[in-house]
């Protein structure tokens, strides 16, 4: 069963030599769990500064109140209901409904940049799983033509060993090199589901949805290269200015740095910071206001007086009517143990400690920049150095294939010669897909957004 399987999926890799952009794939990110939740923070921001600009605005509120004392003292009334309705203005608070607006809308931008910040994330990772899938693929349809060479010897040695032509030394040696292919092919395989099921995760939708069928199978045919050997794929996908062969010098793959979308979003919130020290001050608050009432004193409670010496009337009707007022309420804050002080200090320390960690990540970048365009150097010269050794490999094995027909060298040698052209195919061909991914970490460290980049 486990061999079944094993067929079935060498049979659909090797199915799959053309895989669809990466923009398809970026556009299946878009619908990501990560980004969803960054995009609905970002509302929560903008609802959050809708609700301060209610601060400028006056405020309208109505009561209803209702009364009754069991026993009232003199001339007081035992149930009263009243109905009210008041409306407040702020004119000037100390400016701290400025201070918290402007912090809002730092903190908005904010969560734009860190929205932006986790999408250049997962394209980062949908490109090295991207890639990632296909050098264990470049890997497998390699040790595939090995797996086919080292059969057809097996039943040819197999041969020569039953009319004794060949010891059995040799016999054992070819298939323990055949057993030690299917264990690498496995280890292949496994790499190739781990990155395939990691983009499925990443895109929401199955990787091999997005393969189209392959019309050229990869064989191991013995000619030697008249010309330097080429991968047999081409994704060449992301393009830096300038120009981005292997050949192009060094310096035309640099690109501007500028700061990523993490500290640029880390740089808005310093913005809010610095906006909430300004709300801690001693300004004084202006309010006007107005309210209006009607009022109802139902049953004066009449008390038994004692006989006095001049006549007393008291009237017992109902009294009811609207009262209006309108004000000006201007209060300066004098004394508060400084807690505002304190409030204002705390503040400051917070943003400046915020802004030394703002400075540290920035130089952090720096080094990022410098050691992605290392690798991508590296990876550059990786190509050149790979080239070489594929075209060597090629031209040994075929002579080793040759000899090995005629008797001339042994099993062994031929078997070390077949590994060492296998590997260094592999090799050539992912050297090409480093490249790629050191192409791409390049741009996300310089700050760069990679859908630009991508062909």
């Amino acid at each position: 069963m486990r061999a079944l399987t094993i067929f079935i999926f060498c049979i659909a890799l090797s199915c799959a030599e053309e895989i669809a952009s990466l923009r398809s794939l970026f556009a299946a990110v878009q619908k990501s769990a990560p980004l969803q939740a960054s995009i609905w923070l970002v509302e929560k921001e903008k609802a959050k500064k809708d609700s301060l600009k209610a601060a400028f605005f006056p405020k309208i509120g109505a009561s209803v109140g209702a009364e009754q004392t069991n026993q009232p003292p003199v001339f007081q009334a035992y149930r009263t209901l009243t109905l009210g309705l008041q409306a407040e203005w702020n004119l000037f608070d100390g400016f701290r409904s400025t201070r918290a607006q402007e912090a809002q809308e730092s903190l908005l931008a904010s969560s734009i940049e860190n929205e932006e910040s986790t999408r250049q994330k997962l394209y980062l990772q949908v490109i090295e799983h991207y890639y990632g899938y296909f050098k264990a693929k470049s890997l497998l349809q390699a040790l595939a033509a090995q797996q086919h060479e080292l059969e057809a010897n097996l039943a040819r040695l197999e041969r020569f060993y039953e009319n004794g032509l060949s010891g059995l030394d040799a016999l054992e040696a070819l298939r323990a090199q055949i057993a030690q292919n299917a264990y690498q092919r496995n280890s292949a395989i496994l790499l190739a589901q781990t990155h395939s099921e990691n983009l499925e995760w990443l895109t929401q939708k199955p990787f091999a949805d997005a393969l189209l069928p392959s019309q050229q199978s990869r064989a191991n045919p013995c000619e030697l290269p008249d010309t330097t050997p080429m991968p047999s794929f081409s994704f060449s996908q992301i393009a830096l200015p300038l120009g981005d062969s292997p050949s192009a010098h060094a310096e035309s793959m640099l690109l501007a740095p500028s700061p990523i979308a993490e500290l640029r979003a880390f740089d808005k919130q310093l913005d809010a910071l610095h906006a909430r020290i300004g709300a801690y001050n001693y300004l004084p608050k202006v309010d006007v206001f107005a309210r209006a009432g009607y009022y109802h004193f139902d049953k004066f409670y009449i008390p038994k007086l004692p006989t006095l010496p001049f006549a007393l009337a008291i009237d017992d009707s109902e009294l009811h009517g609207v009262q209006a007022t309108i004000g000006l309420q201007v209060v300066f804050p004098l004394f508060d143990t400084f807690a505002v002080q304190k409030e204002r200090e705390a503040a400051r320390y917070e943003y400046l400690s915020a802004q030394s960690q703002y400075q540290h990540q920035l130089r952090q970048q720096e080094h990022q920049v410098k050691i992605a365009q290392n690798a991508l150097e590296n990876a550059r010269q990786k190509i050149t150095w790979t080239k070489t050794q594929a075209k060597s490999a090629r031209i040994a094995y075929c002579y080793a294939q040759k000899k090995f027909q005629t008797g001339l060298i042994s099993h062994t040698e031929y078997l070390t010669s077949l590994a060492t052209d296998v590997a260094a195919r592999a090799s050539f061909e992912e050297s090409f897909l480093d490249y790629e991914i050191a192409k791409a970490q390049m741009i996300f460290a310089s700050g760069g957004k990679l859908e630009d980049f991508i062909q």
